[in-house]
């Protein structure tokens, strides 16, 4: 049975339409909207003000010279290709990222390095890095100061936390079950696009640089526990 305008009738059709915008929107995730928005922003800005055009549809020669101002921030310049490709997509504009102007401009921002030299290769945190600031800030007679960061170090590095996750930990969103492990509550990670939260248990022994009980447990009985 095929369902048409008619049928549903005019202003439930136009309802689901105006609704299409949010839902396009609530599709992202909440860190990647807010940056969207902003680079976006930032190009509209920069259009009128050098060329006197609305920022879509986007001209390719005028986008790729825009992009060329962020040389020193490539990042930036990826950021905002994306966002405008989104933007064009969903507004069914041309999008100027697929023409060969943008497309090779793109291509030599990311061969550019801030003073030609290349980014040095980040290390990987090892457990005998964490061991040592176990030992250093984590023994019998540290401060609660201390053992708070090393609490943030090696809660970070077990459970596998991104900076922004372990920053918005509070006391409530964390449970111990005896001796045996830890439940950390997450509010809301990167990937969540819908804010449902989950829970990462994390098993005493899992590491051999692992926080005593007796060191960890009187940090959450204070007042003024907070990781951020």
């Amino acid at each position: 049975m095929t369902i048409g305008r008619e049928s549903l009738g005019s202003g439930l059709v136009d309802d689901l339409a105006a609704r299409l915008p949010s839902v396009m929107c609530s599709s992202l995730a909440v860190n990647t909207l807010k940056s969207y928005m902003g680079a976006l922003y930032r190009w509209a800005v920069w259009s009128r003000e050098n060329a006197s055009r609305p920022p879509l549809p986007a001209d390719g020669r005028l986008f790729s010279a825009y992009l060329l101002t962020l040389v020193h921030s490539p990042s930036s310049a990826q950021q905002c290709a994306a966002a405008v490709a989104w933007a064009s997509k969903f507004l069914h504009l041309s999008d100027p990222t697929q023409q060969v102007e943008v497309s090779r401009t793109l291509t030599w921002l990311k061969k550019q390095a801030v003073g030609g030299q290349k980014r040095a290769q980040k290390l990987a945190v090892t457990p005998e890095m964490i061991g040592d600031i176990v030992a250093k800030y984590a023994h019998a007679e540290a401060s609660l100061c201390d053992l708070r960061a090393a609490v943030i170090c090696v809660v970070s590095y077990v459970a596998f936390f991104r900076i922004s996750e372990l920053l918005s930990l509070r006391m409530s969103d964390v449970r111990f079950t005896g001796d045996e492990s830890v439940t950390f509550h997450i509010r809301r990670t990167k990937n969540d696009q819908f804010g449902k939260g989950s829970d990462r248990i994390v098993a005493t022994g899992y590491c051999a640089c692992e926080l005593p009980y007796s060191f960890v447990a009187p940090l959450f009985s204070c007042s003024w526990w907070r990781f951020s």
